[in-house]
């Protein structure tokens, strides 16, 4: 097999594996500034150091080098030989915004070197040069070890003895060809493969030393596996350019044969790519700890999607099964007992295989909130301002199709907070607040959905001048304008090219965005708030659905069709008299409880003769629905009630369907509308 094919068996393993670690560096070295702790450094160091060895093991010489040279920035550090200045925080940042360029161009097929990453070398070379009180001390090539057995430090045979007795150890010796060119490569197909199918205890000579292959052609592996010896001697005979290897049970040498003099004791193994004192010498595995080794497997999403789709047509069918038990006991006058119970049993099992799927495709928050920091750091330094950012809610978790959509939108108004709320230090003190403005963001579960809220103790947003703008701009009359409320007031900043900036930058000031951002959760069927008091802060709050395949809603009839009411927004059902409609400016309202709410009958919507007050008999069902703060009641002819429905797009080929965001398939085996809430009210509400 050659060395070409064996490298792609790995590409997406490294790939993988970079995007994990990359993370790591740029939230933990964010976090470094004003957390400067060892324990801090240590995770940011063995995370250069596995991508130093993942890349170089993969031929990927300009990732390497520039990984190289922020390991030696990172063990400066926390050697306390050089100082953590914004410098060296820009120089790292900016180092990893280059790794994550490179990662995505050798996802792309592309070379890993660019003139950036030349210039970031140099400029790491420099900052380590120019504050760093003496140069690392030099490493030595390990040499071979004279015991004749093993070349295993001798302080670590109680610790193999003690895994030896769990299970049985092993050894692998290699022996390389002598026109091997890169040796490290082959040492790491090894590794990789031994434990693949078990674990690894330890290496000679050390794993640091095998990295920078400082050794000639020979290095050994001790492990454990369950695996036979025939079936990983087949798995290490494809890794090219090794001339001979030799798998065997390891057992203690004897005394006699150890009586040689030997160099330094070479370091126990570490995980292929961890820092050279990750691990202190292979221990005593603990029980519970190797149980759940290889639990967990990578999936890609597509699958999952996959899945989603079947279970959303099993949940259909089920549906329908139902409706036919149902139908057959109505026309028998009595029903099958062994039927019900089938559909009953039917039911409970799809309802569980749908709740493990619907969790398999949740993700944490978090993925979404490890974005920010650097985002606000960046923006805050560019602005001039002093900005301290809190997340709180990280572990909440969410249909991965919400992840994907809601980080945009959250993103944007963050920046908002920070370039329009929050005020500069000086602004500050002269308002008595301290230098450091708060950002805090949180996400909370609320029944079936997820409350995001982002919040600022900036200067707020003042009414008066938003209806400045809008009526300048012929939004609003001055008479409207005064009439309204300053919650009405806030709803300007979501209008297509309003912005209240006097003039535009690189952050705002273009008057897109914010109804973006509206339109963006809208789709999603998420609601977005605003609540703000002058000099204080702003609060921005998006309600948003756990996910997008199948939600429960409220079944309605209009005219002989069904139609779906997405239940989280619902607000109250009722039922009124027909004298209790008024009209005010020839539109009907309702006053529910003091408050004049207006109606729209969906019959309207939907129906080709388009009657607006139609009116069917003595009494009129209300579904009262709502967007943030604004409500309007839906006039049905009535309520059939609670169901799991599961949502179907509309093809592409209908276009803009007013008032509808999507489909279903009942159990009676016909397709309902399900209403698009958000667009209705928007379009309705006083």
């Amino acid at each position: 097999m050659s060395a070409e094919l064996d490298m792609s068996q790995y590409i997406d393993l490294f790939l993988q594996e970079a995007d994990e670690q990359l993370e790591i560096l740029e939230q933990e070295t964010l976090k470094l500034e004003t957390d400067p702790s060892q324990d801090r450094m240590q995770v940011i160091f063995r995370a250069a150091h596995t991508l130093k060895g993942s890349s170089r093991a993969m031929g990927f010489s300009g990732f390497a080098e520039l990984t190289h040279e922020l390991e030696n920035i990172l063990d400066l550090l926390r050697q306390d030989r050089l100082e953590l200045t914004t410098d060296a925080a820009d120089g790292m940042l900016a180092c990893i915004d280059a790794l994550v360029q490179m990662k995505e161009a050798i996802a792309a097929g592309r070379p890993d070197t660019s003139i950036e990453s030349g210039v970031l070398v140099q400029r790491l070379a420099a900052i380590a040069s120019g504050q760093a009180d003496s140069a690392p001390a030099p490493r030595t090539v390990a040499e071979p070890q004279a015991d004749g057995q093993t070349g295993i430090d001798p302080s670590l045979w109680d610790a193999l003895d003690a895994a030896a007795a769990e299970s049985p150890v092993l050894r692998a010796r290699f022996r390389l060809h002598s026109e091997c060119v890169m040796k490290f490569v082959r040492a790491y197909m090894a590794i990789s493969a031994i434990q693949e199918k078990g674990e690894l205890l330890a290496t000679w000579p050390s794993a640091e030393a095998l990295e920078e292959e400082e050794f000639d052609r020979d290095f050994e592996l001790v492990f454990q596996t369950k695996a036979g010896q025939d079936e990983l001697s087949a798995k290490l005979s494809e890794i090219s350019e090794i001339e001979s290897f030799q798998v065997s049970p390891w057992s203690r040498p004897e005394p006699e044969a150890v009586s040689t003099p030997e160099p330094e004791a070479a370091k126990p193994a570490e995980p292929a790519g961890a820092a050279p004192d990750a691990a202190a010498a292979p221990r005593r595995a603990d029980p519970a700890r190797r149980a759940d080794t290889g639990q967990t497997v990578r999936v890609d999403v597509a699958r999952l999607d996959n899945l989603m789709n079947l279970v959303g047509e099993l949940v259909i069918d089920r549906t329908r099964i139902a409706q036919i038990a149902s139908d057959l006991a109505a026309r028998g006058g009595g029903g099958n007992e062994d039927l019900q119970e089938t559909v009953s049993h039917i039911a409970r099992i799809t309802f569980d295989l749908q709740d493990q799927i619907m969790k398999a495709r949740m993700m944490p928050i978090e993925t979404v909130f490890n974005r920010f920091p650097r985002v606000v750091r960046d923006l805050a330094q560019k602005l001039g301002k002093d900005v301290k950012l809190e997340m709180l809610g990280g572990e909440t978790e969410l249909d991965r199709s919400v992840i994907e959509v809601i980080g945009d939108p959250l993103l944007h108004i963050l920046r908002n907070s920070i370039d329009h709320g929050l005020e500069t230090p000086e602004e500050r003190r002269a308002a008595g607040k301290s230098d450091q403005g708060l950002l805090l963001i949180s996400a909370r579960h609320q029944e079936n959905h997820i409350v995001i809220e982002i919040r600022d103790d900036g200067r707020g947003i003042d009414p008066e001048k938003i209806k400045r703008k809008a009526v300048s701009q012929g939004l609003a009359t001055e008479e409207q304008a005064a009439r309204m409320t300053d919650k009405d007031v806030l709803q300007f900043i979501f209008g297509s090219g309003f912005s209240t900036a006097t003039q535009v930058s690189e952050v705002s000031g273009r008057g897109v965005g914010m109804d973006i951002v509206r339109s963006n959760i809208q789709k999603l069927g998420g609601l977005i708030d605003l609540d703000s008091k002058v000099g204080e802060g702003t609060t921005t709050i998006l309600r948003l659905p756990l996910t997008l395949a199948i939600i429960r809603g409220l079944l309605v009839r209009v005219e002989g069709r069904d139609y779906v009411l997405p239940l989280g927004s619902v607000v109250e059902t009722m039922l009124l008299a027909a004298d209790q409609i008024q009209r005010v400016k020839r539109r009907e309202v309702v006053v529910i409880r003091g408050v004049t709410t207006p109606l729209l009958r969906l019959q309207s919507v939907f129906s080709d003769c388009g009657r607006e007050d139609a009116c069917s008999g003595d009494q009129a069902f209300i579904v009262v629905v709502g967007l943030a703060d604004q409500r309007i009641g839906l006039v049905v002819d009535s309520l059939i009630g609670e169901q799991e429905v599961v949502i179907k797009s509309l093809s592409g080929f209908l276009g803009e369907v007013p008032g509808v965001s999507g489909a279903t398939i009942l159990g009676d085996g016909k397709v309902a509308l399900i209403v698009d809430v958000g667009a209705l009210v928007s379009r309705e509400a006083v």
